[in-house]
């Protein structure tokens, strides 16, 4: 239910940013784009949507791999050490203990 009123809300917001955009477009009469502003234009739409997507891709990414935990576990301790650090002081502490098993 919640995902249909988001879906319903998003294609609202998407319509009439559609119909704005064309209304502009129609009420600025006279103005018209040659062959190298339409590529121009078309160029510009493509990367974004590009930077956007690979943006997106990053966001995933990163979260589904786990970066996105250790950055929030070092930003809620006070004092917490860099996960480099705290890497190193955990292989420190297991050879000075002499288990054996590497972490």
């Amino acid at each position: 239910m919640k995902a249909a009123v988001l879906i319903g809300i998003l294609t609202v917001l998407l319509v009439v940013a559609v119909v704005l955009a064309l209304r502009t477009w129609a009420g600025l009469g006279d103005v018209a784009i040659g062959v190298h502003g339409a590529l121009a234009l078309a160029f510009g739409v493509v990367m974004t949507l590009l930077l956007g997507g690979g943006l997106m891709f990053l966001v995933f990414y990163s979260s589904r791999r786990g970066y996105d935990d250790l950055a929030q576990e070092s930003r809620h301790r006070p004092g917490a050490a860099s996960s480099e650090e705290a890497g190193s002081a955990t292989r420190r502490s297991s050879k000075s203990s002499g288990s054996g098993t590497e972490r």
